[in-house]
């Protein structure tokens, strides 16, 4: 400890005990005498204490509970249009990607930065500096904020605000850092300054960031303005070039170089340059080090990567790495921990332990202590450390380190601190409550259970100005005195030695126990608790078990890593770690103890009685026979329920467990079937769910009153018998589905697989394959995405109004749910919880733009086509293959991010009540009520909205894709393939002749990697996704190359065309569902997330236009206030664009493989921005025209006339010459 004594006339002796040593020169006292002579110390300096600067631990009032100073403003208050600046000039957004741009705002900042007194500081950075300063990870466009003349458009101010996070003790705070405030020289008394902090105030607000650090010039008096800092340059000609340090009187810029110049190598071994693998490392080296601070900035992998990883001219780092264990040891700069792990590097473990200042020298009995003493004092002197004699003790047995006692007993608590809570009186206010679980927290390790005893106060800190003492809280605070009258003592486990893991759930808490195993006793090591919170809670019993045993992995690590775990547990966590099917938790949880050297085993007896307390709680107080009788069973219930309408049939099925827990399965039959037969299919389908529950009772809607299904185990193998009671029909029809869901005991996952071969044909050419092989897509993935549940809170089904409701859970949905809600909307999302079936391809420059590159898993930086044997086409544009799970981890995040909530349920319909509310109708007769709702469930959302009538008729395009490792791949890694319409199966396959033309879709992830996609563009009907595969497989045969293995299927399904949606009715439309797909190409995804802000705003603008009260008015009547959101989403120009898309759909059509390779060969010759602007739907109606004057020119005389007759005789070419004519 570096404290001084505590007072000059202490006697540094007095802690000896220099009565129990003989006193000659190799004596303990003789040593110790000589250790204090050398090593006596001054006062701790007192520097900062005495300057006029605030201490942290002194600012604000200690008797407030923690948190912000103010609580945020509503989004709704926030001011949504930006500030007024004077009538010349004009808000605008800086681009700095741009190059054009970034030069205006490099010119205006290196012009007119002002500079200070000492001229010490000045804005004397290069371009690449300030565009690196600018994009950090996270950034804002919008918060690049410019101020141009109207007149000249010259840039004349700027100013920018750079996200950020900053650990405010244990809570991480969304911040902004406010900085390049610049105003022209020319019109610093235009007072524009000040409205562009208010300005980018409001930005930052929109985001719901509400705390910022503003850079300020501080005056400090004396003497602190004396004080002189000293530091090696490094680099001295780029800090005399940056202007931020001068050449020295009579001192040459060769000079110094020469003075301050490095050794060719390192002393330090192992010092080295910063590199891209060593991020993880160096986060979680920084991390730590910020941990001893109070307040101190939050930094993760992304931030580390963009700040601290060398960059040229901008940034270098180094850091230090162990050449024996290659662990990173410093960065940047070293801290005092490190420091006395490398001077006692050799005694450490031996006969030494060190935590920061507090040191420990250990001797094993036998060995002469006054050795290991010697050897330690002369480390000190070697590095001149300086300790302080009166807080050190000599030859003592036991003693406190850490905070602990420490005895060869074993490990106590302070019983300093078991008095602090032993002494506290019942908490009167919120401050005692907090001060009662704080020092809780310090004694958890000694505490049975500490989070689940803590509970009732819990409660009272969540409600800080409802404070209540009730008798709840003072019964479990004398229980804790009770416990901590005779605490535990915590046993130090010996290397390599079997520790054991006892679990423990309770509905609000998990808990674990670590102990070891001596002469037949367990003696506990460590005590693990937390409190769940409301979406933990809501985990199935097992899923806490396992979450108990995660908790005490992540806090127990280095137990974890240094011996073999066995977990004692009557729960089957094994077989829930081994498939986790069920929950995608559950996969991530398998994945981090897998480095682990965990095992299970069914607990035993409890031997030790300190243990007795901890698993009492948690032992069946009854215990299960092993062929239990028929009325001992415990009895699920299973409802079932089928009906059939003119659109298809259907099934629901609800299995409730004893204890009241529920699963509902919902599935669609792909065949016509009548409503008995559709609830037949539905019993089949539960009695293959629940195939492996002992006794159930079954209850259906008509054809069937009870049943008892009956299993019992006969041997190692179970056999089922079922009985059946009441009404029992054939069933006529079979099918083919499967539905996943996670079971009610041992979370294993059930798959329903009915199927008749005989039907199977029949069945495919009903077209109900199509979509049921994209439904059991979404169903193999379930486990791989986050549950909405798990981050969104419930929509509370009541009398709470929403203001929007936006139905459908795919990427339109989210996006839009996210941006409503960022305006301060407040929005629910309804559908069920189902991933992205695909992988999306996007050119990646749009992605870019989006901001969400950080979705892309990979980049090919140029793509090619090939339409025939001759030259292929190089496109000379970057594309990305989008991950279906990062994409929706993003857009999920966003939501919860921004509040949205979430009811997972199948919308029926959508009516209107009489006072202007919509009235969504869920299943299970759950109504929510919201001002306004919006469709974004796909194209499949008929009975939800009005089509008008007569429109163009509705296209597919079908895809069958396989990621497979394969031999012989001809295609080259950095080229991704966009099409592929060479004809290698015509000739072999002469039945395929008539079919519509396909090309290859390639994306070769590495030379033996390959994703394969052959897709249709368009045809009138599906396109079967066996004969795509047949197709894709053939054409790969014929290509030599070979597939080893399949990684993963994809189908893709999507309808193209139709009919616009009637833009007179309520309820609104997004994505799909409001036909934005793009009718010649199926792109979708990129408009629905780039429209997605623009369609929010005009939402919010109508809410806040119709609101009185919080509801529509009736002069709806007089006004639709929806055909507003219509009008935005397809105004006139939109929709000449999208009938000029219908014209090229109904060419592409009527074309043959030789016509769409004609088309293709015309289309890319045309202008970058013509044929890219066509797929992105960025050309504006006359620039269509254009485009389709400069394809009429360069196309080949065949095509021309194919054009023409498409124009004049095809009915979409006279609805596009009408719109197009139309005001």
């Amino acid at each position: 400890d570096n404290s001084p004594p505590g007072s000059p006339t202490e006697n540094p002796d007095q802690n000896l005990e220099s009565n129990q040593l003989p006193n000659d020169e190799s004596s303990l006292e003789t040593i110790v005498r000589k250790f204090q002579d050398s090593m006596s110390i001054g006062k701790k300096h007192k520097f900062w204490e005495t300057q006029p600067v605030g201490q942290f631990k002194e600012v604000g009032d200690s008797s407030l509970p923690e948190g912000p100073i103010e609580s945020p403003t509503p989004l709704s208050e926030v001011k949504q249009d930006p500030y007024n600046l004077p009538s010349p000039y004009e808000w605008t957004t800086c681009d700095m990607d741009s190059e054009e741009t970034c030069n205006e705002v490099y010119n205006l900042l290196k012009n007119n930065y002002v500079e200070d007194d000492e001229n010490m500081f000045r804005f004397n950075y290069s371009k690449e500096f300030l565009r690196w300063a600018l994009h950090s990870p996270g950034y804002y466009k919008s918060w690049h904020i410019g101020v141009r003349a109207k007149s000249s458009k010259k840039l004349v101010a700027f100013i920018t605000g750079v996200p950020a996070r900053i650990r405010v003790r244990d809570e991480i705070v969304k911040m902004a850092e406010i900085n390049f405030l610049c105003v022209h020289k020319k019109l610093r008394s235009k007072r524009l300054a000040p409205v562009m902090i208010k300005e980018v105030t409001r930005r930052v607000h929109l985001e719901n960031i509400w705390q910022a650090a503003y850079t300020a010039g501080v005056v400090l008096p004396t003497p602190i303005t004396t004080c002189q800092y000293w530091h090696r340059s490094l680099n001295p000609k780029k800090l005399i070039d940056v202007g931020f340090s001068r050449l020295g009187a009579r001192m040459t810029m060769s000079r110094t170089i020469k003075l301050y110049k490095l050794p060719e190598s390192p002393a330090t071994p192992g010092f080295r340059k910063l590199e891209l693998r060593d991020v993880p490392a160096v986060t979680q080296l920084l991390r730590n080090y910020l941990k001893q601070f109070v307040v101190a900035p939050d930094f993760d992998d992304n931030d580390v990567e963009h700040w601290l990883l060398p960059t040229e001219n901008v940034v270098d780092s180094y850091l230090v790495e162990s050449p024996e264990t290659h662990e990173i040891t410093d960065f940047c700069r070293a801290t005092y921990q490190r420091l006395v792990n490398k001077i006692f590097e050799s005694q450490i473990g031996r006969n030494m332990e060190v935590y920061v200042d507090d040191m420990l020298v250990k001797t094993p009995g036998g060995n002469p202590h006054i050795k290991d003493l010697g050897e330690t004092f002369e480390v000190l002197r070697r590095y001149q450390m300086k300790l302080n004699p009166s807080k050190c003790t000599f030859g003592v047995s036991s003693g406190k380190f850490l905070g602990f006692m420490v005895s060869d007993r074993g490990i106590e608590a302070n019983p300093e601190k078991i008095s602090a809570v032993q002494e506290l009186r019942p908490p009167q206010t919120i401050r005692d409550v907090q001060m009662l679980s704080g020092r809780i927290a310090a004694l958890s390790r000694f505490v049975s259970k500490s989070a689940e005893r803590c509970l009732p106060f819990f409660r009272v800190l969540r409600d800080p100005k409802g404070f209540s003492w009730s008798e709840e809280c003072q019964a479990a605070f004398d229980k804790l005195k009770k416990y901590l009258a005779s605490p535990p003592l915590i046993s130090k486990p010996k290397d390599g030695e079997n520790l054991y893991l006892y679990l423990a759930a309770a509905p609000g808490a998990v808990s674990a126990v670590l102990v070891r195993e001596e002469e037949q006793v367990q003696r506990p090591v460590y005590y693990v608790s937390k409190a769940l919170n409301d979406a933990e809670g809501r985990y199935p019993e097992v899923e806490r078990f396992a979450y108990a045993l995660i908790i005490a992995a992540r806090k127990l690590r280095p137990y974890f890593q240094a011996h073999p775990i066995k977990v004692l547990t009557d729960q089957p966590l094994r077989q829930v770690l081994a498939r986790p099917d069920t929950s995608g938790r559950l996969v991530k949880w398998s994945v981090e103890l897998g480095e682990y050297d965990v095992k299970f085993e069914a607990r035993s007896a409890v031997k030790s009685q300190v243990l007795a307390d901890f698993v009492g709680d948690n032992t069946p107080t009854e215990c299960m026979e092993e062929n239990p009788s028929e009325s001992e069973r415990e009895v699920w219930k299973l409802s079932v329920h089928g009906s059939s309408c003119l659109t298809g049939s259907g099934a629901w099925v609800l299995l409730v467990n004893p204890s009241g827990w529920t699963l509902e399965y919902a599935l669609r039959f792909g065949f016509k079937a009548t409503n008995n037969e559709a609830e037949w299919e539905a019993l089949i389908a539960g009695l293959t769910i629940a195939r492996h529950l002992e006794k159930m009772e079954c209850i259906g809607a008509r054809n069937f009153a009870a049943m008892t299904m009956s299993f019992w185990p006969t041997g190692r193998h179970r056999r089922r018998g079922v009985t059946l009671r009441g009404k029992e029909r054939k069933r006529k029809n079979r099918f083919q589905i499967r539905a996943s869901g996670s079971s009610s005991v041992g979370s294993e996952s059930c798959v329903l697989v009915t199927k008749s071969i005989a039907d199977e044909e029949d069945f495919k050419k009903a077209g109900g394959s199509q979509l049921l092989l994209v439904q059991m897509q979404q169903n193999k993935l379930m486990d791989k995405q986050s549950k909405f549940a798990d981050k969104l809170p419930p929509i509370s089904v009541g009398d709470d109004v929403l203001d929007l409701v936006v139905i459908g859970c795919g990427p339109a949905g989210l996006a839009l749910a996210a941006e409503s809600a960022k305006l301060g909307l407040r929005v629910g999302l309804i559908g069920p919880d189902l991933p992205f079936t695909n992988n999306y391809g996007v050119w990646e420059d749009e992605f870019k733009d989006l901001g969400l590159e950080g979705c892309i898993e990979h980049v090919w930086q140029d793509t090619i086509v090939y339409l025939d044997d001759n030259d292929p086409i190089l496109i000379g544009r970057a594309y990305g293959r989008v991950s279906r799970h990062l994409l929706h981890e993003e857009l999920l995040n966003r939501c919860a991010e921004s509040g949205v909530s979430y009811l997972s349920s199948k919308v029926e319909r959508i009516t209107e009540a009489t006072n202007g509310l919509s009235l969504i109708a869920c299943d299970h007769d759950i109504i929510v009520p919201c001002r306004l709702a919006t469709v974004a469930s796909g194209a499949a959302s008929g009975k939800l909205l009005e089509y008008e009538v007569g429109g163009p008729q509705v296209s597919v395009q079908t895809a069958y894709g396989v990621e497979v490792e394969v031999e012989n791949n001809p295609y080259d890694p950095n080229m991704m393939v966009f099409m592929d319409y060479r004809d290698y199966i015509k000739q072999e396959v002469p039945c395929l002749k008539d079919q519509y033309p396909t090309f290859l879709y390639v994306m070769p992830i590495s030379s033996t990697r390959v994703f394969f996609e052959e897709t249709c563009l368009a045809s009138k009907d599906a396109m079967p996704f066996d004969l795509l595969k047949r197709k894709l497989m053939l054409r790969l045969q014929k290509m030599g190359i070979r597939v080893l293995k399949t990684y993963e299927e994809e189908w893709s399904y999507i309808p193209v065309g139709g009919s616009l949606p009637n833009t007179e009715q309520k309820n609104l439309a997004f994505g799909a569902a409001a036909c934005m797909v793009h009718p010649a190409t199926g792109y979708s995804v990129v408009r629905s997330l780039s429209e997605a802000p623009q369609y929010a705003s005009v939402i919010a603008n109508i809410l806040k236009r119709g609101h009185t009260n919080g509801l529509f008015t009736r002069r709806r009547v007089n006004e639709n206030i929806s055909m507003l959101a219509w009008d935005s989403l397809w105004p006139l120009e939109r929709k000449r664009q999208r009938a000029f898309f219908l014209f090229g759909l109904a060419l592409i059509l009527q074309l043959d493989i030789d016509g769409i390779r004609s088309f293709f060969h015309t289309f890319f010759r045309l202008p970058n921005w013509m044929w890219q602007g066509f797929l992105g739907s960025t050309l504006s109606s006359a620039d269509l025209i254009l485009f389709a004057f400069y394809m009429f020119v360069i196309a080949p005389n065949d095509m021309r006339m194919s054009l023409i007759r498409h124009l004049l005789f095809d009915p979409t070419g006279a609805t596009m010459i009408k719109t197009y004519l139309t005001l």
